[in-house]
């Protein structure tokens, strides 16, 4: 027993048999199928599979957008289903994301600042002045010129408003990142500076990442662990640089042979 309860506490996060239904008129899909995995506090998880394999589905369960139909999250050994409203909005805190395409996820209207900002507005961050000094502290941390944040995202390229989505993200210094495809979008010279920033970000901040894509070429150079999903299930799953060197699944090594 004590081991058990020592080797929770090592995990900051953990899915247990989780299985997600949808119902469309008569017919049910399932888009998750009894998915374990755990995450360690400052490793890097990627998660790989193609277009239609579960991997959206997981990121809305464990934003806590949506509730597992079997199964459990569990995130600093509490059960996230189980929250209060108010644990609720603690939870999501701790949690940032980045998704796929920076342009979607910044109102158009607002300037760039405006947007990093305002998670630290909904959580009550200091006063104003705290506040701007945050804003500009994570500017300099993602090598965004401080005197660019008051554009519209029009104004930026696509690098910087990612650059902008990573800074927003980690605003108030959550314990996990969710990176939904968070270069799939850029060009490959733009891509290769994000991934430099997050794995700098990760070694000064300490962060935790759930990295989702489809591409190898990206999360071979940020993961410690790989799941490989298809269909909704795990097919496979272990150490990030054995499975890239020796992929045990046929299913593996057909994903790996048309993107490495």
């Amino acid at each position: 027993m004590a081991e058990s309860k020592q080797k929770s506490a090592s995990q900051l996060l953990r899915c247990e048999n989780v299985a997600r239904l949808y119902r469309v008129g008569k017919l049910t899909i399932q888009a998750l199928k009894d998915v374990s995995f755990h995450v360690h506090p400052g490793e890097t998880l990627g998660i790989v599979g193609e277009s239609g394999s579960g991997k959206s589905t997981l990121m809305r369960l464990l934003l806590g957008l949506e509730q597992p139909d079997n199964g459990s999250i569990v995130f600093e050994d509490a059960n996230i289903a189980e929250f209060s409203k108010q644990q609720l909005i603690e939870f999501r805190r701790k949690i940032g994301i980045v998704f796929q395409q920076p342009q979607l996820s910044f109102d158009p209207r607002w300037p760039v600042y405006k947007s990093i900002e305002e998670p630290l507005v909904i959580h009550h961050y200091g006063d104003k002045i705290a506040r701007m000094h945050r804003v500009n502290e994570l500017a300099e941390q993602v090598g965004l010129p401080a005197n660019l944040l008051q554009q519209l995202p029009a104004q930026f390229s696509g690098g910087q408003l990612q650059r902008a989505a990573i800074a927003r993200a980690i605003a108030l210094k959550p314990k996990l990142i969710l990176l939904d495809e968070p270069t799939s979008a850029l060009d490959v010279s733009i891509q290769s500076q994000i991934i430099n920033l997050l794995i700098e970000l990760q070694d000064t901040e300490g962060l935790t990442y759930i990295f989702v894509t489809h591409d190898l070429t990206v999360i071979q150079h940020l993961a410690n662990r790989l799941i490989i999903m298809r269909e909704g299930n795990i097919v496979e799953s272990g150490d990030a640089q054995a499975i890239l060197a020796n992929p045990g699944k046929a299913y593996t090594q057909d994903l790996f042979a048309a993107t490495l």
